[in-house]
């Protein structure tokens, strides 16, 4: 399931040579699994959004490592900014959460040992397992702080990125920054025939856009994806990548820059011109057409 090769994308690598212009700084051979390089930049991407399954798991291991039940209900996104379709799953887990937490340890270990948090075991219901599929949304700039700080910690068990601590480089993991989105923007997402730029705000000849954005009338293929995924947001990936290997860069969410409060790229919610690269989308905290991916950047120590 894709979703699973998301999660521990950080733990296993696949991938082709990469390497940037400048010689003293380059990416190893086999590049993290579920990321794809940005030769202009020599910073990786994620391919997909940060999913709901990748928020999960960041909550499920934080909370084995930590014994503040507030720190870890903390990361729970705001209910009143999820799509109806995300808050059954989350008033669950939640409320697993809350009861096992306020407990001792020992009742906490046993709510693990029988499975009753996801991707603890096997128990997860068919609803939730679709649910793990789509991008998270309703986190505000700190909580997705903290997650990048959990997948930065995380991508040191990766073998090849080990080895770049011994050339004497970190890797940072954190949003893009405005002027990144700047740079790469006319190369990524959709192409236009015509003059090969973006342009997000445009069909193809059955009418149909190939983003999830707003839209007037729907095609038929828009109108089975919202039959089979709901309203709103649909699964990370539904769309095909770009030339990059980039799903869903415009459209579906838009996603959280360095920049606190601005995110780009448009999303379900906004009218297709919001996706232009030259436009920005200011927020103030969670919203449900919000979410993001994560960046990751060699720094010399």
């Amino acid at each position: 399931m894709r979703i699973l090769v998301i999660l521990f994308s950080f733990f296993f690598s696949c991938g082709l040579f990469a390497q940037s212009g400048n010689a003293e700084q380059k990416w190893p051979r086999k590049l993290p699994y579920g990321t794809v390089i940005i030769p202009k930049l020599n910073i990786l991407m994620d391919q997909y959004e940060v999913s709901v399954g990748n928020w999960f798991a960041f909550i499920y291991y934080t909370s084995l490592n930590s014994g503040n039940a507030e720190e870890v209900l903390s990361y729970f996104p705001d209910q009143i900014k999820l799509p109806l379709k995300y808050r059954g799953v989350f008033e669950k887990y939640k409320s697993i959460y809350t009861s096992a937490l306020y407990l001792d340890a020992s009742n906490f270990q046993i709510a693990l040992n029988k499975g009753v948090f996801p991707w603890a075991g096997k128990t997860a219901s068919l609803e939730e397992n679709q649910l793990f599929s789509y991008p998270i949304v309703g986190v505000n700039y700190d909580q997705v702080i903290e997650y990048m700080l959990w997948i930065e910690e995380g991508i040191y068990k990766d073998k090849n990125i080990r080895k770049l601590e011994n050339d004497g480089y970190d890797v940072n993991v954190r949003l893009i920054t405005e002027n990144e989105w700047q740079t790469i923007a006319p190369i990524v997402g959709l192409r236009d025939i015509g003059n090969s730029t973006v342009n997000p705000d445009s069909v193809n000849t059955h009418g149909c856009y190939l983003i999830n954005v707003r839209y007037l009338e729907g095609c038929e293929s828009m109108e089975k994806l919202s039959e089979n995924y709901g309203d709103e947001t649909f699964p990370v990936g539904a769309f095909f990548p770009d030339t990059m290997g980039l799903y869903d860069i415009y459209g579906n969410v838009a996603e959280m820059t360095m920049t606190e409060g601005i995110c780009v790229g448009g999303s379900y919610f906004h009218w297709g011109r919001m996706a232009f690269p030259d436009r920005k989308i200011e927020f103030n905290s969670g919203e449900k057409w919000l979410g993001f991916r994560c960046v990751y950047e060699l720094v010399q120590k």
